[in-house]
């Protein structure tokens, strides 16, 4: 949330009826009396409304009250404002603006509003077991409770004998299912192996696992990849360098396609990581939505090289 990491974005198009917006975002317990939040309230081409609540406030949508959008359409940033217990997002739908029929969006046997028949274009699974986020991380990450924050002890450099924490984030984690586990050298050698064997149900999780360097470690870029429900995922981190993303096209800083073989920074860029702009003629790098360095990172900007920011860039 800190980082506007989770976007909200319109599940179908419509013309925006409403608004709320600079409430606090931060509430951890339901509230006792009356509280508002910030929120969208969105009508489709059919009557009904869709209601997109608990957002941060100053995220939301420039797009004033009567204004369309499409879907797909940046509406926010998930936050906990209102009668909210941390952040996540509100998704409510109701067959007309009379708000007297709740619709379901998704159908099941669990459906008591609209029962089998289901609202989205392409109904997905009830459970889409997949992996949120790998992160490599300098120590275990510290969860508090809220409003506390955490601190997620993210880092993609390491050297020598030092301790390189895995953390792997799972969504929708079955009872039964294994997951594989591997770290590469830079040569793409197998370095280790193992497999994780689940025993509970849970709609979101996480785990880590930690090893130590050897002492020489090899120098490199190495790779730590999981293999869950059938997918493989994988990240980087560097041992005795820095981890490098080479921003080499023209346009946008969230186009992957500017960014050498499609490699893409993570942000905020972690402790470790080194963001390089080596943009050529006309060519320029547009900070298109606010981007943070987190301390121990690195930004470079190569000679003759343009940096243009349209949003906020950040050196903590």
């Amino acid at each position: 949330m800190q980082y506007n990491e989770v976007e909200i974005i319109a599940a179908a198009p419509g013309t925006i009826i409403g608004k709320g917006n600079g409430l606090f975002d931060q509430n951890c317990a339901m509230c006792t009396s009356s509280c508002d939040w910030n929120a969208v309230y969105v009508r489709h081409s059919d009557g009904s409304v869709a209601w997109y609540g608990h957002m941060k406030s100053g995220s939301l949508t420039s797009e004033a009250v009567g204004a369309t959008v499409s879907v797909g359409e940046y509406l926010g940033v998930v936050g906990s404002s209102g009668s909210s217990t941390g952040p996540h997002l509100h998704f409510e739908v109701y067959e007309n603006d009379s708000y007297t029929k709740l619709i379901d969006p998704w159908a099941g046997t669990c459906n008591a509003h609209n029962g089998n028949t289901s609202w989205w274009a392409s109904q997905q699974p009830y459970r889409v077991s997949t992996i949120d986020a790998l992160m490599i991380h300098s120590a275990a990450p510290v969860l508090s409770q809220c409003p506390g924050g955490e601190a997620a002890n993210e880092k993609r450099s390491f050297t020598n004998g030092q301790v390189v924490y895995l953390g792997t984030y799972y969504r929708d984690q079955l009872n039964l299912q294994t997951v594989t586990h591997t770290v590469r050298r830079p040569d793409n050698s197998v370095y280790l192996t193992w497999n994780q064997n689940f025993t509970s149900d849970y709609n979101a999780s996480y785990w880590y696992y930690y090893f130590t360097l050897l002492n020489p470690a090899t120098t490199g870029v190495w790779k730590y990849e999981v293999t869950y429900n059938s997918q493989t995922f994988n990240t980087n981190f560097a041992v005795n360098s820095m981890l490098q993303y080479t921003f080499n096209g023209n346009g946008n800083f969230t186009d992957a396609a500017n960014w050498q073989a499609g490699n893409m920074p993570f942000t905020p860029i972690p402790s470790g990581a080194e963001v390089i702009v080596n943009t050529t003629g006309a060519n320029e790098c547009i900070i298109n939505q606010q981007v943070v360095f987190l301390p121990g990172s690195k930004l470079t900007i190569a000679a003759g090289s343009k940096l243009k920011m349209s949003q906020n860039l950040q050196m903590q």
